[in-house]
């Protein structure tokens, strides 16, 4: 499901356990549209942005890359990756749900694209995480959605079987590619 931020048009993701909110993140700062769309293209839309989930380069590398794409912008853009942890907001519901799925005697296990720095800025944030039963986040593995590499990752290492799994995500591309290894999906909304 989508949510529209306040007034420039671009949604953001709510995702399954924390949402990805940058249009919010980047209209805090108050820039005009002009600036704001020139700045929303040069990181946060930038292809570069989803690379960084990957993990291949070091975070200065990314950072460098999304100036290149707005040098005007350089001051900014620093600012923005410095402080960009305050993208991700914790759903209300995502500890609760956790505990509550393990107290049926489910196993849990996080598969998500996410940065090492974002990593090392939110974990503190992500509570949710001391009750699940083993996670793969992208940048640990070089892998990333919705590529069959790490869901087969994911299951080799914690040694699941598909025909036992379900796959709950909010993008459709990453069920499909569950569907095809033969894990049971679950889009959710």
């Amino acid at each position: 499901d989508f949510c529209l931020s306040r007034g420039l048009g671009d949604v953001y993701k709510r995702q399954v356990l924390v949402d990805y909110a940058w249009p919010e993140y980047l209209e805090s700062f108050g820039y005009p549209k002009e600036k704001y769309e020139k700045i929303a293209d040069a990181v946060f839309r930038n292809p570069v942005w989803n690379d960084r989930d990957q993990g291949l380069l070091k975070e200065e590398e990314y950072v460098t890359a999304f100036v290149k794409a707005a040098p005007e912008y350089e001051a900014e853009i620093r600012e923005i990756m410095r402080r960009s942890p305050e993208c991700i907001i914790l759903r209300d519901y995502a500890q609760t749900w956790i505990k509550y799925l393990k107290e049926k005697g489910y196993r849990i296990y996080i598969l998500s694209n996410y940065s090492r720095y974002m990593m090392e800025h939110t974990h503190a944030k992500l509570a949710f995480l001391k009750y699940v039963d083993g996670e793969i986040f992208s940048y640990e593995v070089k892998q990333i959605k919705p590529n069959e590499d790490i869901f087969e990752t994911l299951m080799a290492r914690y040694g699941l079987k598909a025909e036992e799994s379900v796959f709950l995500d909010d993008n459709k591309e990453n069920c499909e590619t569950a569907r095809r290894l033969g894990i049971h999906p679950i889009p959710f909304d």
